[in-house]
């Protein structure tokens, strides 16, 4: 068990680094958390190059970068529930 908690904390701490940040807890803390349509978490985050980056949560995946803040969440809500 300790070692599957140690390498979630590598991958979060890799994952951080990758961006441009510090610690995962500044990444969080730079971020903005949103529910998707569906109620999954997302967050949203501006890159230091001043793109917008809309990632999974607990996945670390940094591949939906946008021009706008806009289109992250249009991303991440494409349409809102009535």
């Amino acid at each position: 068990m300790i070692a599957t908690l140690e390498s979630v904390h590598v991958c979060e701490s890799t994952f951080a680094s990758s961006l441009g940040f510090d610690s995962f807890e500044d990444l969080i803390e730079a971020s903005e958390p949103m529910l998707s349509s569906y109620g999954e978490l997302w967050f949203i985050l501006e890159l230091p190059e001043h793109h917008w980056l809309a990632w999974p949560f607990p996945e670390w995946d940094a591949s939906h970068r946008f021009a706008t803040y806009e289109e992250a969440v249009t991303f991440v809500r494409p349409f809102e529930w009535d």
